[in-house]
């Protein structure tokens, strides 16, 4: 809360109520449930496409201290995805549902970062006044 010029306690406009935050929480669980029931049967898929190259016959990959030592797994553009596959394949090496797993996680996570970005842009002064704003859950979602 806020304090006016009267010494009273306002609003916070930025503090989410509880409802807005029960809102939030059905809208990450159906964002979990919705990427269970679209890539769940994927995990028990073996590597496609690009997978064969970029992480069974790439040694960069191999392991934490190859990725390292052979040059971040060989292609600075796809750094963080090298990342991930050198961490996956010191877990359970060339088991393809690992990957399968984190590449679901990583895509729910940024589902959820694009409906926070959507719920923050709605709050700012200008946005807050359009005509969409009661919408922005919706909007994100």
């Amino acid at each position: 809360m806020a304090q006016s010029r009267a010494g009273l306690a306002t609003p916070d406009p930025s503090a989410a109520s509880p409802r807005a935050l029960r809102r939030d929480l059905l809208v990450a669980s159906a964002l979990v449930v919705l990427a269970a029931i679209a890539y769940g049967q994927t995990l028990g898929y073996g590597f496609v496409y690009d997978d064969v190259a970029s992480i069974v016959q790439n040694p960069s990959v191999h392991g934490l201290s190859s990725f390292f030592a052979r040059g971040f797994g060989g292609r600075p553009n796809r750094l963080l995805a090298y990342l991930t596959f050198a961490a996956n394949y010191e877990v359970s090496g060339l088991e393809p549902a690992g990957y399968h797993l984190v590449n679901v996680v990583i895509h729910v996570l940024n589902a959820a970062l694009v409906y926070a970005l959507v719920l923050v842009t709605f709050r700012t002064p200008v946005a807050r006044r359009s005509a969409l704003a009661p919408w922005a859950s919706a909007i994100g979602f």
